[in-house]
């Protein structure tokens, strides 16, 4: 378990020392729904930053690509994956199309 995540956290900090994907294609999933909890004062501040996560947090790392963009799951918690698969597979499938219209516009 250990050497996977030693594998991941390397991926991850390569990722993010790249500071320009150029024209790659790139789509980030985005949750729709914000947590909820029971107490309501709490679930007001889960709202609140959620909007900051939604319009502000998850739009940065689409910008190191002239061609990302964000999806907002409007159905969808933090679950993506699991909750709304189709819009996964959508999101590869698109990427997958804009890669290879651009291999051939090459």
């Amino acid at each position: 378990m250990a050497a996977g995540c030693d594998a991941w956290a390397k991926r991850a900090a390569e990722a993010h020392a790249e500071d320009n994907f150029g024209n790659r294609p790139l789509i980030v999933l985005t949750a729709g729904r914000a947590f909820a909890v029971g107490a309501p004062q709490a679930g007001e501040e889960f709202k609140a930053f959620h909007e900051i996560w939604t319009h502000q947090l998850q739009v940065r790392p689409t910008q190191p690509s002239t061609q990302g963009g964000q999806v907002v799951v409007e159905n969808s918690g933090h679950g993506i994956g699991w909750e709304v698969p189709g819009a996964v597979v959508d999101a590869i499938h698109d990427v997958v199309t804009q890669a290879r219209n651009q291999a051939t516009s090459e």
